[in-house]
């Protein structure tokens, strides 16, 4: 699934086709910044290799369902489009959204970003992409089409652009895993956001913040990679039917298991 074709999200397919097989790419449609030159480059590169392997390519739309046996992948955003009806247990009013501000609008790929909803048995998570706050509030306010979350993977890497306290807290996530860098995500104000979130009990990160510092990232046993140079380790998230989930620690080697939400 390719959320957009900004390059640290379209950037290694060709490297990723080569090491394992892909039956289908999934995708938002075409290119919505053909002025960008950097964005042009990831597209580019994507097109070449759909057209030399001859991968199968599917592109979607919100309200549409992945063909993907088990689990429900609802799309709820994509090419600059959210869904337009709460999914099914979803559309309760949203009273975080008067004291969420509303930002410029991002009209670069980010705003083009696919999400999905995913359901699995009793669990639910929830994945924007890169969406940015201001179109995220389509999606939450004035009422929340999502509904609530057992895990939130955090909008644009943590960026202080997405993560907006009206999606956040109005999904309620119980746990959080920031996709982010050292030197990109992370950010301290939207690590403040999920950290004041109600019913959160875990942050997890792939980096320590740089910008984050001591006082917003989360602690030790959070971190996928603590400080200093890049050691490529990983977290793996592992769910039940029964709404139970594992989260594993490639660096630490700890597997902590959450109980279904009562």
């Amino acid at each position: 699934m390719i959320t957009h074709y900004h390059s640290d999200h379209v950037g290694g397919v060709a490297q990723l086709a080569a090491r394992f097989p892909i039956g289908a790419f999934i995708d938002h449609g075409e290119n919505s910044d053909p002025k960008d030159s950097a964005t042009l480059i990831g597209w580019n590169g994507y097109q070449k290799l759909l057209a030399e392997k001859n991968f199968q390519r599917i592109s979607v739309k919100p309200g549409d369902r992945l063909p993907l046996r088990g689990a429900k992948f609802v799309i709820v955003n994509g090419g600059g489009k959210v869904v337009e009806k709460p999914l099914d247990g979803a559309g309760a009013k949203n009273l975080n959204c008067a004291a969420t501000p509303m930002p410029p609008a991002d009209h670069s790929e980010n705003e083009s970003s696919l999400g999905f909803v995913m359901t699995y048995g009793g669990f639910r998570l929830v994945d924007l992409g890169d969406l940015p706050w201001a179109k995220e509030l389509e999606l939450m306010c004035p009422v929340n089409k999502l509904g609530r979350a057992d895990v939130y993977v955090a909008t644009h890497h943590g960026l202080f652009f997405s993560g907006s306290p009206a999606l956040v807290h109005g999904i309620a996530p119980r746990v959080a895993v920031v996709e982010n860098g050292a030197k990109k995500g992370g950010s301290a104000s939207a690590l403040d956001i999920l950290r004041s979130s109600p019913g959160i009990s875990a942050i997890y990160q792939l980096h320590w913040s740089e910008d984050g510092g001591d006082a917003h990232n989360s602690a030790a046993e959070f971190l996928a990679n603590v400080q200093g140079p890049d050691t490529g380790h990983f977290l793996k998230l592992t769910a039940n039917l029964d709404g139970s989930f594992d989260v594993f620690n490639s660096r630490t080697g700890k597997v902590a298991h959450y109980s279904p939400h009562r």
